[in-house]
């Protein structure tokens, strides 16, 4: 017994560390492939499409963004004119200030000269009133009338006297008149200097507060593009992301599909290096009883890629794929020397038959026989499960001889021999 124990723990120890478990094979259809083949397609264009649309609205954006210069520059300048001509309107309104306070003194000179020209007409009038009263030999009369000589000579200074002022009335009549005209005219000509200066700096500050107000609407405009453009992009990149994850969804389910195939495939080569013995119910044979009645077989043994990692392994027995919780029973009497947990064979079985002959029951869910048992041929000692690396419930059945892997078919039907990878 203790030997039997030394063996099997042996042969446990190197399954454990040797040896890797394969899940049932899964069966997906090629129309199954197809259709996510298509779908994959059908996604790749879409995002395709998506990145073209991506890409596009960059451009749009980066092309309204080369707008934004220009448009930026056309506004400092409309501003710094209209700035220009602002200082132009205030400065055209301070000379319209000056000329008006020059207008109003040139208003007062002419009315001082209209009253000098008064006073002039006054004394004029009272000389021609003193010579009409007097007639017209009123000078000569003064001459003649004179008693002495001194008051000859008195009336005759006198009288030259009131000619020399009729004189200077006249002339300075004559100039006053002539300042008063030309002051006029001054006058008239600085207002309409003043007036010209300062329509025409209105109009200028009107075309520039134009001129900045349109700037500052083409600014707006392209400030809105971007804008737009740029809310285009979160769009077409949010839809860009949205048709990735789909696409990724598809691809991943198309490399499973496609992992599924590849597994059928080696489990097709499997089943013809063994001579074209899966998918069929072994008979008794040997003595020997399949452990799971009515079972097919879903794998067979050799080199073949690994239904969990993905790498190229050697299976070194038969898989049968099953409910869990069907009955597992023993293929011959024996001793039921290990009741394993964990590891890649999860819950397994290791039954010694005598003679170096083991056969061992993975994936189990759970056990039915005790370590140390002594169990018939056909008794219960697990059910199906599966615990350890395996893709789906079924049950991993191998056959040791020396503690050498066999093909467990060689007991029922095939030949025997170890399993070579």
């Amino acid at each position: 017994m203790r030997t039997a124990r030394a063996v099997a723990a042996g042969l446990s120890l190197a399954l454990t560390l040797g040896l890797v478990a394969l899940g049932p094979a899964i069966a997906d259809t090629e129309q199954d492939k197809d259709k996510i083949d298509s779908a994959v397609a059908a996604a790749g264009d879409d995002l395709q499409a998506a990145n073209a649309r991506v890409q596009a609205a960059i451009a749009d954006l980066q092309q309204v963004r080369t707008l934004l210069p220009a448009a930026r520059e056309e506004l400092i300048n409309a501003r710094a004119d209209a700035e220009v001509a602002q200082e132009a309107d205030r400065a055209a309104q301070a000379e319209l200030e000056q000329a008006t306070a020059a207008a109003i003194r040139a208003e007062q000179e002419r009315a001082e000269v209209e009253f000098q020209i008064q006073d002039l007409q006054s004394r004029v009038g009272n000389l021609a009133r003193e010579v009409y009263q007097n007639g017209a030999f009123a000078d000569f009369d003064l001459l003649i009338t004179a008693n002495t000589p001194t008051e000859l000579a008195d009336r005759a200074a006198a009288i030259d006297a009131v000619s020399r002022v009729n004189n200077q009335t006249l002339s300075q009549m004559a100039e006053i008149r002539a300042e008063l005209a030309l002051k006029e005219a001054r006058l008239e000509v600085l207002r309409q200097q003043i007036d010209e200066k300062r329509q025409k700096a209105a109009i200028a500050l009107a075309e520039a507060n134009i001129a900045r107000d349109r700037a500052a609407a083409a600014k707006l405009r392209v400030d809105l593009l971007v804008a737009q453009k740029a809310t285009a992009l979160d769009i077409a990149s949010a839809e860009r992301a949205k048709v990735l994850k789909q696409y990724k969804s598809v691809q991943a389910e198309q490399q499973r599909i496609a992992a599924l195939l590849a597994r059928q495939a080696a489990a097709e080569a499997a089943r013809l290096a063994s001579g074209g013995k899966l998918g069929y119910v072994p008979t008794q044979t040997d003595g020997f009883l399949w452990p799971i009645e009515g079972a097919r077989v879903g794998q067979g043994v050799g080199s073949r890629i690994h239904p969990v990692y993905g790498y190229r392994s050697c299976h070194t027995g038969v898989d049968m794929g099953v409910p869990t919780g069907t009955p597992i029973r023993a293929t011959a009497a024996g001793i039921v020397v290990i009741n394993a947990t964990g590891g890649p064979y999860g819950n397994h079985t290791l039954i010694s038959h005598g003679n170096g002959i083991f056969s061992m029951y993975a994936h189990q869910s759970r056990f039915g026989a005790a370590e140390g048992k002594k169990v018939k041929k056909g008794e219960v000692i697990g059910y199906v499960g599966s615990t350890g690396y395996s893709t789906g419930p079924h049950l991993h059945f191998e056959i040791h001889v020396g503690g050498v892997p066999y093909d467990p078919l060689g007991w029922f039907g095939a030949e025997k021999e170890p399993v070579r990878c």
